[in-house]
């Protein structure tokens, strides 16, 4: 009796990233009053670069008086009559204040938010936008059952290009991912926060030859602009059968693209390969000793002043003996992975 398994790595499994989340302060409330200030939270701001945001209120009659009590970074100040916060922070760190706005009629209504402005410098935390997530899963299509994994590039002051993971379905086992569609698709943006998906996604999908090592699946995208060649590193997945056991081996590939969106695969992928190699322990019932070493997730830089490619990497080995589905199951709970690092004179060796 044939028992299929399939082979997959949890680190692979794409899963929906939900990025976004109200905090509220523990104890007390952040807002209050007649009329409701937006946003519920700030913008990050980043020292020595002018910042602006918008503070609007909802309920009342116009015109607005607006204030702010508290610690405001640099020479940023609340604009009384527009609402408005605008100016050059100069140093990093965590700024709290309240502010308040008050309305025209009368009796005078008003409503107060507290809010934190973090300026960072990349040293310490992160503030969440007020418009996550900027990217969702698609009502319909290659990208409907999750989307995740992004890997961001900055043109310019207005250009952002955003290269993401997407599946069709929500893989809730081993068996749903060897059935799924997952692809690599493209998102532009002026902002960083307001996405636009390219119209002919996904860019890049599994391989149609059937025995290329991304021919099962592709995600986990590393992109750089090297000159007016963008260059990408991805996890590319084949399915290989033994025994009737099913699995899918992950390596690392390679493609390049003079837009970004139309692709050309390097044809001696994988640069990184993985393996799966097995003992038969037993025919009738089948059971297998299995060992495996699985590269994913690759992130790639390109460090000019070593004129040297330097890659990331996330590794797993894996070994037991598999005769069940539960067999399977057990051994993947059990993957620890690593990470890893490789460097490249070209990107490819």
């Amino acid at each position: 009796m044939s028992r299929k398994i399939l082979f997959l790595l949890l680190v692979f499994c794409v899963t929906a990233v939900g990025c976004g989340s109200k905090s509220k302060k523990s104890g007390s409330a952040t807002s209050g009053g007649d009329i409701t200030i937006s946003p519920a939270t700030l913008k990050v701001a980043m020292p020595g670069v002018n910042y602006t945001q918008q503070l609007t209120a909802t309920g009342g009659t116009a015109p607005y008086t607006w204030s702010a009590e508290g610690v405001l970074p640099g020479t940023v100040s609340l604009n009384s009559a527009t609402g408005l916060l605008s100016g050059v922070p100069t140093s990093a760190g965590s700024y709290s204040f309240k502010v308040t706005v008050k309305d025209s009629s009368s009796p005078q209504l008003q409503g107060w938010r507290r809010y934190e402005l973090i300026v960072t410098d990349g040293s310490i935390g992160w503030g969440r936008v007020s418009g996550n997530p900027v990217l969702d899963k698609g009502a319909s299509g290659w990208d409907s059952g999750s989307i995740g994994m992004p890997c961001v590039i900055k043109e310019s002051a207005t250009s952002y290009k955003m290269w993401y993971t997407g599946t069709n379905t929500a893989p809730s086992s081993y068996f749903d991912f060897l059935n799924a569609e997952t692809a690599i698709g493209l998102a532009t943006s002026s902002d960083g926060v307001n996405w636009t998906k390219n119209s002919g996604n996904p860019v890049l999908a599994k391989n149609s030859n059937t025995s290329a090592p991304d021919s099962a699946a592709v995600g986990m995208a590393s992109v750089i602009k090297d000159g007016s060649v963008y260059k990408m590193w991805y996890t590319g997945c084949k399915k290989e059968s033994v025994m009737g056991f099913n699995y899918v081996v992950p390596n690392i590939c390679y493609a390049t693209s003079n837009d970004g969106i139309n692709w050309t695969r390097y044809q001696s992928n994988p640069l990184i390969a993985g393996s799966v190699t097995y003992t038969v322990v037993s025919i009738l019932p089948p059971a297998v000793d299995v060992v495996a070493k699985v590269y994913t997730a690759p992130w790639v830089i390109y460090d000019s002043s070593a004129s040297l490619y330097k890659m990331w990497f996330t590794y797993a080995y894996v070994s037991g003996r598999v005769a069940s589905t539960a067999d399977m199951e057990k051994l993947m709970k059990s993957v620890v992975p690593s990470i890893g690092y490789a460097t490249s004179p070209d990107g490819v060796n």
